[in-house]
């Protein structure tokens, strides 16, 4: 399966599409990572999701782990049903010209009924602690950045 790219990403973030400033904690990895995320499956029904990461500017210098400090190749969807966490680093000499989207798509055979669900999360910073992320919706899901009790950024997908 092939990632969505760029072009529709860029549009959303042209539109002035992004969210409240928020900062994440840290995971242990071998790249030392800057943030961690969680992907959480919410959603009663629809619980077979595939995930992907991609950077979309500065791809050379921007790095993903899971939680147990593997690499994660940028634009591989992989299955997730409950809970995934990754980690995010970037070179020492990276600006704030990073953006990366992290894109869901419903795989849950009601789900295509419904043109199978998608969201992309689209992850930029304006300065240090500035961070500037998006939430777009697609057939009909209903996905959302929030904020755990313990300060970590959960992407939940279509919570109802």
């Amino acid at each position: 399966m092939r990632s969505i790219r760029a072009p529709i990403l860029l549009c959303a973030l042209a539109l002035g599409q992004s969210g409240p400033a928020l900062s994440d904690g840290l995971l242990e990895s071998r790249v030392d990572p800057h943030t961690i995320r969680t992907v959480d499956v919410q959603h009663r029904s629809q619980t077979r999701w595939t995930v992907a990461i991609d950077p979309l500017s500065e791809a050379d210098r921007a790095r993903f782990v899971d939680d147990a400090g593997a690499a994660v190749e940028p634009g591989v969807f992989r299955p997730v049903r409950q809970a995934w966490r990754y980690g995010f680093a970037f070179d020492a000499d990276a600006d704030f010209d990073l953006a990366y989207a992290v894109t869901a798509i419903s795989q849950d055979a009601a789900a295509t009924a419904r043109g199978n669900p998608k969201c992309v999360f689209v992850f930029s910073a304006l300065a240090p602690a500035v961070p500037e992320n998006a939430v777009l919706n697609f057939a009909r899901a209903a996905c959302t950045l929030q904020r755990a009790a313990d300060g970590t950024l959960h992407l939940v997908l279509d919570h109802h």
